[in-house]
């Protein structure tokens, strides 16, 4: 605020223009008794000019003149004094102006009604600037502390403001809200209210350190609620010191984290755990093998790594649809977790591939029976929304560490011995051994071989002569592929098919077979002279719909040269998933497809599965001819297929017929027709068309 306004601050501004103090004094001081009067002289745009006598103002008819002061002999107002003193000098003395004098009694001017009324009007105004100032300014400051409040009350952090002594004293909405204590049973409390017991007196020894020494600590900090829960909250605490340096007050403000710990548990999840069974995934199952390798090598503990893959699985996915292949993995899933030990660590490491760390040191006949018990575990039936499978797995074992130095190798190598396992048969165990690391690299080096030959053509067919018992004439040919690996060394089709399956070129090969039928066709078989049958391999992972389509493509173009298509399927691959294709082998049926089974009668058939399927052929497996004899098995196993067949109205045909006593035996038993080394080796395009020719089945021209 403004100070009070002395008798100095009120000078007639008029007065103070005038320069010459020495005319003023003159004028002031009486001669001859005689009172003098002064007058001040302005010109018309109120400039002042000069002072003059009665007599010399005379002289000035023309001019403005303002009647300063009347000059008598009057004491000097201290020019400290106050309005008051000034006022009732001017009234008592009926004056209008009064001379002013400073502390050492010099003329400094000289005050009137006039400059005191305008000081006192221009000190009002001030003041009243200043009063209005002054409400604004207040105005704002409730304003701000209302804004304060209002963020104080519906921030969604929790806010304490404790002293010096910790003892709170404020608490705001949210903090009622996520710790379940009131204000009122919070304030003159102190935060222990709120302690979990989980924090060690060397945390909070770090806290108190960081508040003295930087006024702040911050971090994450577990907390309880009133209700006994505990929970993880983000906590921010600052000192408020005051002038002294001393603190004054403590401010927290801290929010409830545990959404961020439930999200944070979700994406670990999802970072490290398989969502369709919940087993670790592959990467948290690589970390954990790292440290089982660690230990293994302080402690001198060596343990055990099964690699497991499910049998035919991308069968029943085909079959039976994704969605009940993933139901498929998480029932495995479960019963993987119910198999393993408390010490055991097991995961899924993409598809149908799974592991298991067995970490206990076993000999040889515990770790072999804890194995077995795993694969006994894990197969047997499934039963899905009403479907029901039997469903089995492979399992390849690794030792660490004397099947491997680190972790990539023992896992490939338990891979490895998995890959033999189906081998030999599938629902297997197969123990690592170093020779089949070698086996693998020969399978790795004949798969690159065969995706160079598809790259450059490198395949060719031949064809296999099926012979008519009754007749002995030729009445159709199995096509074969070969592969010379463009070095003239053919690679046995028992060992690249196999290959061609497990690497998903078996799709590409029946491809190249059926476009170089389809080709070779109109040229190999014009002038056909009888009906004929061309008989093609294909493996259960064909049945797709776009081979499934080329195979009527072909079958549309042999009709028009009078020819026959069959596909031949293994018993074993059709008795596994025979509902699967059902209606896919009906609809090739119905358009003059043949379907032949493969290898019968050294599989499993289901004759149940096998009367609802549309076959036409039963080709006897070439095992059951080797030392064929009316008193041996064989003769009345291909008995009872032959009979069997005829009466289900199937054709019979016997494989790798090499002798003529074979033969007679399966004339006897009225097996249908023949194929085998006693009546041809599988030929060449031109060499087979040579012999379709002398046999009269193709004309002459």
């Amino acid at each position: 605020m403004t100070n009070i306004a002395r008798v100095i601050d009120c000078l007639c501004l008029q007065v103070l223009r005038v320069e010459s103090m020495q005319r003023v004094r003159d004028i002031t001081r009486p001669t001859d008794d005689k009172e003098w009067e002064a007058f001040a002289v302005f010109d018309e745009d109120g400039s002042f000019m000069e002072i003059v006598t009665a007599r010399e103002a005379a002289l000035f008819p023309n001019r403005i003149f303002a009647d300063l002061v009347t000059r008598r002999p009057t004491p000097f107002l201290p020019g400290n004094a106050g309005l008051r003193m000034a006022r009732k000098r001017l009234n008592n003395e009926n004056r209008d102006f009064l001379p002013v004098a400073d502390d050492d009694n010099h003329y400094v001017g000289a005050i009137s009604r006039t400059s005191l009324f305008n000081t006192l009007l221009a000190q009002e105004r001030r003041l009243f600037y200043e009063r209005n100032r002054f409400i604004k300014e207040l105005e704002t400051r409730l304003a701000e502390h209302h804004i304060a409040q209002l963020v104080f009350d519906s921030t969604s952090e929790g806010v304490v403001v404790a002293d010096a002594n910790t003892i709170i004293q404020r608490v705001n909405p949210a903090f009622c809200r996520t710790t379940g204590f009131s204000a009122e049973e919070a304030i003159g409390k102190t935060p222990r209210i709120l302690s979990s017991g989980q924090q060690s007196r060397s945390f909070y020894a770090d806290m108190w350190h960081s508040l003295l020494t930087t006024n702040t600590w911050q971090g994450e900090i577990w907390n309880r609620r009133k209700n006994g829960e505990i929970y993880p909250e983000w906590l921010t605490i600052n000192c408020v010191r005051n002038e002294q340096n001393e603190i004054h007050q403590f401010v927290a403000v801290f929010s409830d984290i545990s959404a961020h710990y439930r999200l944070r548990e979700s994406l670990h999840q999802l970072a490290y755990f398989d969502t369709l069974t919940s087993l670790p995934n592959r990467m948290l199952f690589q970390d954990r093998l790292q440290q089982a390798i660690a230990h293994s090598e302080r402690q001198h503990a060596p343990f055990a790594l099964l690699f497991i893959d499910v049998d035919n699985f991308k069968q029943i996915n085909d079959a039976l649809g994704h969605s009940f292949g993933d139901n498929v993995l998480a029932e495995l899933g479960h019963r993987l977790q119910s198999a393993c030990r408390q010490t055991d660590s097991a995961a899924r490491l993409g598809g149908d591939e799974f592991a298991i760390l067995l970490l206990d040191q076993l000999d040889e006949n515990a770790l072999a029976k804890t194995v077995d018990d795993i694969l006994h575990k894990l197969c047997g039936h499934i039963s899905i929304s009403g479907q029901e499978i039997y469903v089995t797995c492979s399992i390849g074992v690794a030792l660490y560490p004397q099947d491997a130095a680190t972790a990539e190798i023992l896992l490939r190598n338990a891979d490895t011995a998995m890959y033999r396992a189906k081998m030999e048969g599938r629902e297997r165990i197969s123990y690592y051994k170093p020779e089949m690391s070698q086996r693998i690299y020969e399978h790795l080096v004949i798969e690159n071989t065969l995706r160079h030959a598809l790259e450059h053509k490198d395949f060719h067919v031949v064809w296999h002569p099926q012979i008519d018992l009754a007749s002995g004439k030729i009445v159709g040919a199995e096509v074969l592929l070969r592969c010379e690996c463009g070095n003239d060394t053919p690679i046995s089709p028992a060992v690249f098919i196999p290959i061609a399956e497990k690497s998903g070129l078996i799709s590409s090969l029946g491809d190249w077979v059926l476009e170089t039928i389809n080709k070779t066709i109109p040229v190999l078989f014009n002038g056909l002279q009888q009906p004929f049958r061309i008989a093609i391999n294909l493996s259960m992972l064909q049945l797709n719909d776009v081979t499934l389509k080329r195979v009527l493509a072909l079958t549309q173009a042999l009709q028009q040269h009078h020819l026959t298509l069959e596909i031949e399927l293994t018993e074993s691959a059709l008795m596994q998933t025979a509902s699967g294709y059902e209606h896919d082998l009906q609809h090739l049926r119905n358009q003059g497809v043949d379907i032949a089974v493969d290898d019968f009668g050294i599989g499993y058939s289901n004759l149940a599965r096998l009367i609802e399927l549309p076959i036409s052929r039963l080709k006897i497996d070439q095992s059951l001819l080797y030392d064929l004899h009316e008193q041996s098995s064989q003769y009345q196993i291909i008995n009872a297929i032959i009979a069997m067949g005829h009466a289900l109205k199937l054709n019979i045909l016997a494989e790798g017929v090499e002798t003529t006593s074979q033969a007679d035996i399966l004339t006897r038993l009225n097996c249908d027709e023949a194929q085998g080394f006693l009546y041809y080796h599988p030929l060449q395009t031109d060499v087979f068309a040579r012999l379709l020719r002398d046999n009269k089945i193709l004309s002459s021209e």
